[in-house]
């Protein structure tokens, strides 16, 4: 196993020395290979080093698959945390996985009937969902990856199964509907019953994803779902992320027309002004992980 150093240790004072601005635009080359412009000179160094660990996954080993997907999993956790290019760092690697062949691995590993396997797979999986993977997943492997975030068989598994499926929400009207047509709303809905705040962060933004990338025909389904009364108590709840999420699913149904009534009726609706009026959007921005540098995987 090739050894890695986290990344705010290797390359945090030269993340500093980086002064010119990454350009808009694809986080892949033209050439299909992915790249940050105008990152630190180790960003490169860490890409190089992913992609060898990637190559590891296709091992025979089950501890060593393991091992390599630990490894991936805590390289781009660390890099989504870090400052300033945090976030074209975890995209890079989450690039290279789909581009080396990777993604692919990991999409059957979460079929595996090895539970340590399963597991670490799905946890990667939910880490790496960028846009484009997420585009990859609808395509290649959507029924058996809702099938798995659906899955309640042990809490740390419905917790990374509605990380996933809050992603899956924010791909496509069309995806939104093969979701809830496999039972990705009843399961986050189900989620929104636990009591950790992560748990609930992911049940609040997937509620908020499927509102807005649905369309009229999934809010509807919300409706009958009866999502708006379980909205209702994570907006009352004391982390500002799951508020935050739960209000704007809230304002996104009440824009409905065919549904508006329903929503008010809820009483959910009138949690949504004093949020609002109490919350500075700037701040909230800076202590909110999903907005402080973009992650460009669940939420807004």
């Amino acid at each position: 196993m090739v050894k890695w150093t986290p990344w705010p240790v290797l390359g945090y004072a030269a993340l500093k020395k980086g002064k010119q601005k990454k350009q808009k635009g694809s986080h892949v080359t033209s050439e299909g290979q992915p790249a940050v412009q105008g990152g630190p000179p180790r960003m490169d160094s860490t890409i190089s080093l992913a992609k060898d660990v990637i190559g590891q996954l296709k091992q025979d080993s089950t501890e060593k698959v393991v091992e390599a997907t630990q490894q991936l999993y805590r390289m781009v956790d660390d890099a989504w945390s870090t400052p300033k290019y945090g976030r074209d760092l975890a995209c890079s690697i989450s690039d290279a996985l789909r581009l080396e062949g990777g993604l692919d691995v990991v999409l059957a590993n979460c079929k595996s009937e090895d539970r340590a396997v399963q597991l670490n797979s799905a946890r990667l999986l939910e880490q790496i969902m960028t846009a484009d993977n997420r585009d990859y997943v609808a395509k290649r492997g959507l029924g058996s990856v809702v099938r798995l975030a659906c899955s309640r068989k042990e809490p740390t598994l419905l917790q990374i199964g509605m990380g996933i499926l809050e992603n899956l929400f924010k791909h496509s009207e069309e995806t939104c509907t093969k979701v809830i047509d496999w039972g990705g709303l009843q399961a986050v809905i189900y989620g929104c019953r636990m009591s950790d705040n992560i748990t609930l962060r992911h049940c609040a933004s997937a509620l908020a994803n499927c509102a807005m990338y649905g369309g009229p025909a999934n809010q509807q389904r919300m409706i009958e779902f009866h999502a708006c009364e379980w909205l209702f108590p994570l907006a009352f709840n004391n982390d500002n992320s799951i508020r935050y999420y739960a209000c704007l699913a809230i304002a996104v149904l009440a824009a409905n027309q065919d549904i508006e009534r329903a929503v008010a009726t809820s009483g959910t609706l009138d949690l949504v002004e004093p949020f609002v009026s109490t919350h500075d959007p700037g701040e909230f921005g800076k202590s909110d992980k999903a907005h402080s540098q973009g992650d460009l995987r669940g939420g807004w």
